[in-house]
């Protein structure tokens, strides 16, 4: 039990609010977030809300996404003992068909297949 608590000691914790940008800083639910280059993910509660514990002193990245919102990194610095805490934002991705690598040559290929030839029908 001794070592549990010396253990426990030499970590910190981040915690931390995820809001929409685009709708006056609403709460995002069941946003994801991650310490990069570990595998486990946490999710944001009913209030943009989530924590995160026993994590390494030193700096670390937070990778926080959500679908159909851009995907975003933030730089955390935690120390010992401490909670490092961080609120932050994620805008819709905007997307525009012009930037959609070869969208118009797939529609133009449709566009003439679908055509039918009648030429050749008596």
């Amino acid at each position: 039990m001794l070592g549990a608590t010396l253990f426990s000691q030499e970590t910190g914790s981040i915690r931390g609010t995820v809001t929409d940008k685009a709708m006056n800083n609403e709460p995002m639910l069941f946003a994801n977030v991650q310490v990069k280059g570990l595998e486990t993910n946490f999710q944001t509660n009913f209030h943009g809300n989530f924590e995160i514990t026993n994590v390494a002193p030193g700096k670390h990245t937070l990778i926080i996404s959500y679908a159909g919102y851009s995907t975003k990194e933030v730089l955390v610095n935690v120390a010992e003992n401490e909670i490092s805490e961080l609120q932050t934002t994620l805008a819709r991705m905007q997307v525009s068909f012009d930037d959609v690598a070869g969208l118009d040559t797939a529609l133009e290929d449709a566009k003439n297949n679908s055509q039918v030839n009648t030429a050749n029908i008596k």
